[in-house]
């Protein structure tokens, strides 16, 4: 995924039972530059039911390339076991308690083929 100017929208969509991993790449929208994440860092993200209520689930952020606007997010299959079906929302928050991203995003159901 690549993002612009924020609060940033992104689709997610996470498989209950599965793994897996999402990289963020942030660019200034008008020049295309990479934006330094570097003074931002550590990053937050999360999944909730819907704005306001607990959190489902935290996910893991990586530091992937901070000056080149990088960052990886990661989630297990043990954690997203128990997440309910349906409709959710996820956001990222830097060390600065800036919201960077906050959007609508799916927990599926896992088929077979999505595990392996």
């Amino acid at each position: 995924m690549t993002a612009g100017a924020f609060p940033l929208n992104q689709k997610l969509v996470i498989y209950r039972g599965a793994a897996g991993s999402v990289a963020l790449h942030f660019t200034e929208t008008s020049t295309g530059d990479d934006i330094n994440l570097s003074g931002s860092s550590p990053f937050v993200a999360w999944v909730r039911r819907s704005n306001g209520q607990t959190r489902l689930l935290e996910l893991d952020v990586a530091d992937t390339d901070l000056v080149g606007g990088e960052i990886t997010l990661s989630w297990n299959a043990e954690d997203t076991d128990e997440l309910p079906i349906g409709p959710a929302q996820w956001g990222l928050m830097d060390a600065n308690d800036i919201l960077w991203i906050q959007d609508v995003m799916s927990i599926k159901s896992a088929t077979p083929a999505t595990l392996l």
